[in-house]
């Protein structure tokens, strides 16, 4: 058996001492970061999207597509706001007894789905990134939102008004703030995230709920 001298056990020891604290210095070169959302009354938020992403435009990959599904029940889409990473799809399920027309103009996806019966139309992938709004051409009151993303970092607020977003790298950002109701346009601001992380608190101007009159038959 080949014994190593002292010097070389040396050697080795402080080869493997750098390399765990390279592997430890990788790992904490990323952050939590969490974002709280209140409106101007400081209740939570539900449904503000937000992301984060590299100024230059170079995002690092986005995570594995997912299947999603929006239902059209009482004559409105559920949930209201939906986030997803490019190239998921999403189907449409009709539960009313009466007919919908699913659709978008949006320039990340343009389509439409006449929906006569009870039932799921056939996954759509959503194979570019950006906002898509939806509407029904039977029940102009319904609308609900899509958003697509091609960066891992995003998120969508819940009841609590938070989104939390895990293994944040390093690195300066761009942080964009959207919601349905926000007066004026996305929100836009320059971040940086660093190893202890980083939490966000953003007081939002929202416009009025919509006034909502449905027909009789939706009861």
């Amino acid at each position: 058996m080949t014994r190593l001298l002292p010097e070389t056990v040396g050697f080795w020891t402080l080869i493997g001492a750098f390399c765990a604290w390279a592997a430890f210095a990788s790992i904490s070169a990323a952050a939590d970061v969490t974002l709280s959302f209140v409106d101007g009354d400081g209740a939570d938020v539900q449904d503000v999207i937000a992301t984060l992403e590299v100024p230059d435009g170079t995002a690092p990959a986005a995570p594995a597509p997912v299947d999603v599904e929006v239902n059209q029940y009482r004559q409105a889409f559920d949930p209201l706001v939906t986030t997803v990473p490019v190239n998921s799809s999403v189907s449409f399920r009709n539960s009313d007894s009466f007919a919908h027309h699913v659709y978008s103009f949006s320039k990340a996806k343009a389509f439409e789905h006449r929906q006569p019966t009870r039932g799921v139309t056939e996954p759509l992938t959503l194979d570019n990134p950006g906002l898509i709004a939806l509407g029904c051409n039977i029940h102009d009151h319904m609308l609900a939102y899509i958003y697509v993303s091609d960066t891992p970092f995003y998120g969508l607020s819940g009841k609590d008004g938070n989104v939390r977003m895990q293994g944040v790298p390093d690195g300066d950002y761009v942080l964009k703030i959207w919601h349905p109701r926000l007066k004026g346009k996305a929100i836009e601001k320059s971040v940086t995230v660093a190893g202890e992380g980083l939490e966000i608190r953003e007081k939002l101007e929202l416009k009025p709920p919509r006034k909502v009159k449905k027909s009789l038959y939706s009861r």
